[in-house]
């Protein structure tokens, strides 16, 4: 028993060891753990004049996203994208120096999405709803930030012997909204914390401390950048603040929203404390394209999936559209202040 328990413990301190290289080596990014994503997102790159860098999460790493769309737009500028799937700000905080010290751009796009960013600085811990490794792992996360790097590594790993989300079950491929069909992790969030939503685009119920960990990560990275380099800090909505509809929709999937009418502003907490933090920087631009999105889902289509909490391809023409503009102004000298209304 006593040889059983020594191995137990020998095990447990390899474990924990291993764990704290990993997470030194994360930290200080001593390895390039995305350099794959880097690669990916990047293979086509060629020499101009203006660069530009994008940073962000799964609404901008992925190969046919907005970025895609502005390099088209802008054939004469290296747009480099330096986005990656499943982080957050404080995991850009970690990843992003890297990629501005080795390509200083002329310009830094920084994308942040209100339906996840604030859960990512501050899981909740649901132990009447969610299972103990879910509690768990949502809880280390929090602190050890390489966990995020290594599910997300697991996850390439296991798809690649067993894909459970085959073609004809891709919830981005169905049109019609369906609480079976919707992408199961976003319904994981509501379990978790039900009102998340309004929590997060609201700053409500405790995020308004997490945005303050927000707001310090995006200065921290703003201070990285080349001296007088323009910023455009991009703000993805969730989509139940575009329309009733799909407000209905998320109610479907276990959101609970009280507080309807706030969350169709068009100016809304998240994005109006992001302009009075930047308020004094003329070089740092708030870009909120909720009302954009609106007029187009309404004019032209669903600009989200039916079943997947992502932009659709319209509403990621949408939004490089509605960057290209704003970058045509920027990059002419004619910045307008951070506190501008869109």
């Amino acid at each position: 028993m006593k040889t059983r328990l020594k191995k137990a413990s020998y095990f447990l301190y390899l474990l924990l060891a291993a764990v704290f290289l990993l997470e030194i080596c994360f930290r200080f990014q001593l390895v390039d753990f995305y350099a794959n994503e880097w690669e990916l997102l990047n293979t086509d790159r060629k020499a101009g004049k203006t660069k530009v860098l994008v940073g962000g999460d799964s609404f901008s790493a992925t190969q046919n996203s907005y970025v895609a769309q502005l390099r088209q737009l802008h054939p004469t500028w290296v747009i480099a994208n330096a986005a990656v799937p499943g982080t957050g700000p404080v995991e850009a905080g970690i990843l992003l120096p890297q990629r501005i010290q080795s390509e200083q751009p002329d310009l830094f796009i920084y994308q942040l999405y209100v339906g996840n960013d604030l859960l990512d600085i501050d899981h909740p811990v649901n132990w009447k709803e969610l299972g103990w490794a879910r509690n768990v792992y949502w809880s280390m996360t929090d602190y050890v930030r390489s966990m995020g790097f290594v599910n997300y590594r697991l996850g390439q790993f296991r798809r690649s012997f067993y894909d459970d989300a085959p073609t004809e079950g891709n919830p981005q491929l169905t049109n019609t909204f369906s609480p079976e069909k919707y992408y199961k992790r976003a319904q994981l969030l509501f379990q978790a914390e039900p009102q998340l939503i309004d929590n997060s685009a609201l700053l409500q119920n405790g995020r308004e401390i997490s945005f303050q960990t927000v707001q310090s990560e995006v200065e921290d990275l703003i201070e990285c950048l080349p001296e007088n380099t323009p910023v455009i800090i991009l703000v993805i909505p969730h989509c139940a603040q575009v329309n009733e509809q799909y407000q209905q929709n998320m109610t479907a999937l276990g959101a609970k929203i009280n507080n309807s009418t706030d969350l169709l502003q068009v100016h809304y907490p998240f994005v109006e404390e992001l302009e009075k933090k930047f308020a004094e920087q003329p070089l740092i631009h708030i870009a909120n394209p909720l009302a954009t999105l609106r007029k187009a889902d309404w004019e032209q289509g669903a600009v989200y999936y039916a079943n997947d909490p992502h932009l659709s391809p319209l509403g990621q023409e949408i939004i490089a559209t509605f960057l290209s503009r704003k970058l045509n102004v920027i990059l002419d000298g004619k910045i307008p202040l951070a506190g501008t209304k869109n």
